[in-house]
């Protein structure tokens, strides 16, 4: 019981932080400008003895902006002693309760900007302001036990409800989402509490590059079991915010657990070749689109393929013409129609009030033409009736784009190489 009112409490603590913020960072002001950071990576490990990894934590610091470390296995005056060795200027800690569990999450603040808001016996939640954005952060160690776990699932779903922007959730979970995130041990796949939180709160998992478990048994080889336990999920805001975010798996040392490293950002590869001919659906919403078609189709004598081939190219140059980058359009529009609105509330002028309306005719096209792109980008096959579902094609497409993008190569000698000139030698060995 006490436990559920200190919930309560630091939900309301953390609406009141997020409210704060959230009116600060709408009107500019310089409180949200002077916390501005970039981050770039954050790394998250559980270490059965830190003390034996502290100088691997210190090479660390140098490399990541944010490190989560979980369940330490030390605390109180030890762990300060040691935290303080490992020489990071700001850290915030959410001791162990028995010897279980346990979250220090350390950082640079001349590097990142982190403001910690709430955190439980088993979470840490805090708010990465950048400029005049921000994003909120969750660190989780989910309890062995599914009796105390099952409490977990509704405090994040409380934490959730305080604001309706861009979140990530990253730690170990302790729990497995489907019988392929298994190997080893009883067969067979419950639907858990997990599960039933990520459908719930629609959060998106980042899915992983890497090896496919982030947890074993320390047994005989025969009888080991691997499971993904350590995962990082997100709001459908931050995954648009960081399209390219990934989480990546790394080697197991002096754990039964890997560390997992949420870069925000991808390594970008070079094209060497040209964008495929790719057919629009909102061509056709054009009035003029089977007109051109059929002037460009008579105009060029010849066989099918050659009329095709002409065709195409017709199409690529009448699209950059014609419909542009329909993104900047959309937004043009807004800032007219912003402008016009705004005289018209001072002084109606009855020549401004029909460009309005001509206006915003132009945008529910734009609008309609953006939302067949994405429909047709995404490759879904549904469509909520009477809704404008852009957003969710959106992160569709960029899912899937996610899915397929390369972020690495090994190397003849099985290195795996992530970054730019290492991946681009693989590609061009000569």
């Amino acid at each position: 019981m006490e436990e559920d009112i200190e919930d309560s409490v630091v939900i309301q603590s953390l609406h009141s932080e997020i409210m704060e913020l959230e009116n600060t960072t709408g009107k500019g002001s310089s409180k949200a400008n002077c916390e501005s950071a970039s981050v770039e990576q954050v790394i998250l490990a559980e270490a059965s003895n830190i003390e034996e990894i502290a100088s691997k934590l210190k090479e660390a610091m140098e490399i990541f902006d944010v490190i989560a470390i979980l369940e330490p296995r030390i605390g109180g005056t030890k762990g300060a002693k040691v935290i303080d060795r490992l020489g990071f200027p700001n850290k915030f800690i959410v001791e162990a309760v028995g010897f279980s569990g346990g979250i220090w999450l350390l950082w640079d603040d001349s590097k990142v900007k982190i403001r910690v808001v709430a955190k439980s016996n088993y979470t840490i939640t805090a708010i990465v302001a950048e400029g005049s954005k921000f994003w909120v952060i969750t660190i989780v160690y989910a309890n062995p036990n599914p009796m105390v776990r099952r409490q977990l699932w509704g405090y994040l779903s409380a934490v959730k409800s305080c604001f309706k922007g861009p979140w990530v959730v990253l730690g170990d979970f302790n729990e497995i989402t489907s019988s392929i995130e298994k190997r080893g041990g009883r067969c067979g796949f419950t639907k858990t509490g997990l599960v039933e939180w990520i459908n719930d709160n629609k959060m998106v998992d980042l899915g992983f590059v890497g090896q496919r478990y982030t947890w074993m048994t320390k047994r005989g080889l025969s009888d080991n079991i691997w499971e993904r336990l350590d995962r990082a999920m997100c709001t459908m805001d931050w995954r648009l915010m960081f399209e390219e975010g990934y989480l990546r798996h790394l080697p197991r040392v002096n754990s039964d657990h890997c560390p997992i490293l949420l870069n925000l950002h991808s390594v970008h590869i070079p094209r060497n070749y040209l964008k495929p001919f790719r057919f629009q659906a909102m061509w056709m919403k054009h009035d003029n689109f089977s007109k051109m078609v059929k002037q460009t189709w008579e105009a060029n004598p010849g066989n099918i393929e050659g009329k095709i081939q002409n065709l195409a190219i017709r199409l690529k140059e009448w699209n950059h013409d014609i419909f542009g980058c329909i993104f900047k359009e959309k937004r043009r529009l807004l800032a007219r129609l912003q402008g016009i609105q705004r005289s018209l509330g001072e002084k109606y002028n009855h020549g401004l009030f029909k460009l309005d309306i001509k206006l915003q005719e132009e945008f529910n096209r734009i609008s309609e033409q953006e939302e067949t792109l994405w429909l047709q980008k995404s490759r879904c096959t549904w469509l909520a009736e009477g809704d404008k579902n852009t957003k969710f094609f959106h992160l569709a497409t960029m899912i899937r784009r996610r899915f397929n993008k390369l972020e690495g190569l090994k190397d003849a000698d099985g290195t795996w190489r992530s970054d730019k000139d290492g991946v681009v030698c693989i590609n061009s060995p000569n």
